[in-house]
């Protein structure tokens, strides 16, 4: 095929990323989606099709212009102020970006018995945490979850930097915590230098978030309701990090992980 335009889409990136030279030998469904590979011992989690995949970087991208915007030096300031009266200001922010996300994912909403179990312990974590606070999010969680459902480079850095903590830390000390897992998630991330910078943007919105009393206290309750083994690793998410080159899981290099992968 002909390629006519100079640049690829960045959408065309992402169905690049989906393209593999594995054979599919077997797919099983219930209890989440799991595709056997030929010649690898574990599953892969997911099969997320072309149609979700486009879908899914422009929810990602609208998601980051507005993480972006608000952890911009001139805005956080008026981050911290809309803070004092947060419930509806986080229910306008939120109600705008549900109504611009909705039509462009809804229909790839999967069904619960297709979900991962741990993407579906994520959803309820945001859902507790916004109804602790008194705050109508319809939708809003399932679209965010959604991201990690498809997208495998986020949901591998959810897993990697969860395992690295308990529910106890995160509701005992959140503030501290949280900064730890994210300056852990910065420092794991391979050569992608605009991964990075938005990690430590995400960071900062987070942190300031939590310096607020109610919202610190939403997110220590809705944090004692989950179980975070269901977003810890498991075999099957070990094998496939260790194969990972975009990302320093568990806090080793693409290289001192293929020793270990040899004896695994």
């Amino acid at each position: 095929m002909v390629e006519l335009y100079k640049f690829r889409s960045s959408e065309q990136r992402v169905l690049d990323e989906g393209n593999t030279e594995d054979v599919v030998e077997k797919i099983e469904c219930g209890n989440g989606i799991k595709m056997y590979l030929k010649g690898h011992k574990y599953p892969v989690k997911g099969m997320p099709t072309a149609e979700a995949l486009v879908a899914i970087n422009v929810v990602k991208k609208i998601l980051i212009w507005w993480v972006k915007t608000f952890a911009h030096p001139a805005m956080v300031p008026l981050v911290l102020f809309s803070l004092v009266g947060h419930k509806k200001t986080i229910e306008n922010i939120i109600t705008d970006i549900r109504l611009t996300l909705k039509p462009i994912v809804l229909p790839i909403f999967l069904k619960p018995e297709y979900r991962d179990p741990g993407i579906l312990e994520l959803e309820k974590l945001l859902s507790n945490f916004f109804n602790e606070l008194g705050i109508d999010t319809l939708y809003f969680p399932e679209i965010v979850a959604h991201v990690f459902e498809y997208d495998s480079a986020y949901r591998f850095r959810l897993v990697d930097i969860m395992s690295e903590t308990n529910v106890d830390k995160i509701v005992n000390s959140p503030w501290r915590e949280i900064s730890k897992l994210t300056k852990l998630l910065i420092q794991r991330e391979g050569a992608y230098k605009e991964m990075k910078i938005k990690f430590k943007m995400l960071k900062l919105l987070l942190l300031v978030a939590l310096l607020h009393p109610k919202i610190r206290r939403a997110f220590c309750r809705a944090a004692g309701q989950m179980d975070i083994s269901k977003l810890q690793y498991d075999d099957a998410d070990k094998y496939w990090a260790l194969k990972r080159t975009d990302y320093n899981a568990f806090g080793k290099s693409f290289e001192e992980r293929q020793k270990i992968l040899k004896n695994f």
